[in-house]
């Protein structure tokens, strides 16, 4: 049986969405993902404030990784498969955590980092 793609729904006028839009032709309301973490995340973090939780990448610790409250490392090889693998379970995890912030260290932007930037990109971003 051939499954049916049900479409998005705007969350303000109930009008339909096209699959990869944004936001909502009708009323204008950007569209906010249901992965998207509750907590702010801080991009390109080069080093970590107390308390924070650090989303890494790479062998190298950001500065002041020692003082936060959890750190998850997407790749310690520095291999962005593996970042992909990884990035939503770490998310949801350091989400959890109720940090004030994630800070989340560069990944690069080549092959699939293109991905995992766009998708920190669009959970960074401000909310309604």
């Amino acid at each position: 049986m051939r499954q049916r793609h049900l479409p998005r729904l705007c969350q303000s006028c109930r009008g339909p969405m096209a699959r990869q839009a944004e936001t909502c032709w009708r009323c204008g309301t950007q569209w906010v993902s249901e992965d998207a973490p509750r907590t702010r995340l801080r991009l390109h973090a080069r080093n970590v404030q107390a308390g924070e939780a650090l989303l890494a990448f790479g062998p190298i610790a950001a500065e002041g990784s020692q003082h936060a409250a959890l750190v998850l490392n997407l790749s310690p090889r520095g291999d962005v498969i593996e970042a992909a693998a990884n990035l939503f379970s770490y998310l949801r995890a350091l989400d959890a955590l109720g940090a004030p912030a994630i800070a989340v260290m560069p990944v690069p932007h080549t092959g699939l980092g293109e991905a995992i930037n766009d998708r920190l990109a669009r959970a960074a971003a401000p909310r309604p």
